[in-house]
């Protein structure tokens, strides 16, 4: 019984450290934000004709895919159009993968002192079967998409939580 039970104690702890040495810290500077991912993420950075820098970190894990993406503005988003500039990207958004967008399925989406929305995904045409969630904020020049997509049989609202919940915008000084 005490081999056991030690043994069972060995496994949780391995457990535990396994799976908190597979998160990923992700800091950007530049896009003034930091999140951490359940697992290893690659990273691009584009700057655009406008001289719009888009900044998008994709993670694969446990069937789910996030796609994080900061875009840094030459102007700042007046706080009178942030929540236009919001919800317009979730319609979007919804839109390509085939979600209905519903405006009762929208939520507020706090982080810190700032506020987002947030609406939950239900795909079709190509991403038939994929469930998921959409978040983003506008603070100043900086706008925040998080995507959050696995299929129904894969997601798990658990990292979804974890993930946005690790979400942390850097102050500008």
């Amino acid at each position: 019984m005490k081999e056991n039970l030690s043994g069972l104690v060995l496994f949780f702890l391995l457990f535990i450290y396994t799976n908190s040495k597979a998160q990923e810290l992700y800091q950007n500077e530049e896009a003034k934000f930091n999140i951490t991912l359940p697992g290893e993420y690659l990273s691009e950075k584009e700057i655009n004709q406008e001289g719009i820098t888009t900044i998008t970190v994709t993670c694969d894990y446990g069937g789910m895919t996030i796609v994080v993406t900061s875009y840094i503005y030459l102007e700042a988003v007046s706080e009178d159009n942030n929540m236009v500039a919001e919800l317009t990207e979730m319609m979007i958004v919804a839109s390509a993968l085939g979600s209905k967008f519903k405006p009762k399925g929208v939520a507020l989406w706090a982080v810190g002192q700032d506020s987002g929305w947030t609406n939950k995904l239900k795909t079709s045409g190509d991403y038939k079967g994929y469930i998921g969630s959409h978040y983003v904020i506008v603070s100043g020049l900086h706008y925040y998409s998080i995507l959050i997509l696995g299929h129904k049989k894969t997601y798990d609202p658990g990292i979804e939580t974890n993930l946005v919940n690790s979400f942390n915008m850097i102050k500008q000084k």
